[in-house]
């Protein structure tokens, strides 16, 4: 039975933890109270917003209407060979946990994703990536609800349109889609799959700790490196990476270089005319990392990380977000987009 609430202080289910209400709230945790959902008014009589972990989404102000918090768990494998494994896993789950089990079970594929506050419907969502990896590198299919139609729908990666942080639930079925399950196809751990070592930071640690490079070391390397350049959850709100590293062309990126010869880029492998930069490295030339107006800043060991240190509003969150990137704009003639999404 749907348990309906009103007036919900939505702080302790985001990370930025900034003060905002909502005039309803529900969780779902099965397809079926999801289409119980669409029968009711609360659901007609209202606009409505799907939540997650909260963690890629930050609230200016009160909600006027009916959030819905994803809580559909599930782990189904499909199909399993010598070699790889299918599985099916429910948009509720949390992500980082859901990495890590995979790890516990020899599975290779996600685990340089690990540690990323997310769960894994909002995985698919936002395609999130890190270290060289992104979930559609891995995603076979996503499965869900058309809300307009009630129909269940499976997508195929392909249909999902998948793009750097971008997806077809993010633009196309904005609102209208809710995923219910994500179905990933992994591979199972021996000597012969190659582990992403390419980050510097991480070919570091491996050296300084002397480990054996492994499927677990690899993401016990990124789970430390990330700890340590992440505020702690519990103490500083935060969503992490805050601003997507925005991409140029390759002609552009050699003029910046005659005035900035440190500048990093990456490649990118489907565009080959252009480049990514580091947005964060964008963000400490332009003066920011360390910077704090009010109760909102920059963290000082990320410049990527925008912070609530305690009663900042999404408002001024989103404030320092646009100083930073009209500075941004101003030095280097290049576009920051936010990853987070402001409601």
């Amino acid at each position: 039975m749907l348990n309906f609430q009103n007036n919900i202080n939505l702080a302790p289910y985001t990370t930025f933890g900034v003060q905002a209400k909502a005039k309803l709230f529900v969780e779902v945790d099965s397809e079926a109270s999801f289409l119980e959902l669409l029968e009711t008014p609360e659901r007609k009589n209202n606009q409505h917003l799907f939540l997650g972990t909260g963690a890629n989404i930050l609230f200016t102000k009160d909600f006027d209407g009916l959030i819905v918090k994803i809580n559909i768990k599930g782990k189904d494998i499909i199909e399993k060979t010598d070699t790889s494994v299918i599985i099916d896993v429910g948009a509720g789950e949390d992500w980082n946990e859901f990495v890590r089990w995979t790890i516990d079970q020899k599975w290779a594929g996600i685990e340089n994703m690990v540690a990323i506050p997310s769960s894994v419907g909002a995985a698919a969502f936002g395609n999130i990536g890190a270290y060289g990896m992104e979930a559609k590198d891995r995603i076979i299919s996503v499965h869900g609800i058309n809300t307009a139609t009630k129909e269940a729908i499976t997508l195929s990666n392909i249909e999902c349109l998948f793009g750097y942080r971008e997806s077809i639930f993010k633009q196309q079925l904005k609102d209208n889609f809710l995923i219910t399950k994500v179905r990933f196809g992994l591979h199972v751990y021996s000597d012969q799959y190659t582990l992403n070592t390419n980050y510097r930071d991480v070919q570091q640690w491996i050296a300084d700790s002397g480990s054996k490079i492994t499927l677990k070391t690899i993401a016990k390397a990124i789970a430390e490196i990330r700890s340590h350049k992440l505020p702690d959850r519990k103490v500083l709100g935060t969503a992490g990476s805050f601003f997507k590293n925005p991409m140029i062309s390759k002609e552009k990126f050699a003029l910046l270089k005659t005035n900035f010869v440190h500048l990093m880029s990456f490649d990118v492998a489907d565009e080959p005319g252009y480049i990514k930069l580091s947005a964060g490295q964008l963000i400490e030339i332009a003066g920011f990392k360390g910077y704090k107006k009010g109760n909102a800043g920059v963290y000082n060991k990320h410049a990527l990380i925008l912070v609530n240190y305690g009663g900042a509003t999404g408002r001024e969150i989103v404030d320092l977000a646009g100083e930073i990137q009209s500075k941004v704009q101003e030095t280097f003639s290049v576009s920051l987009s936010p990853e987070v999404i402001y409601v």
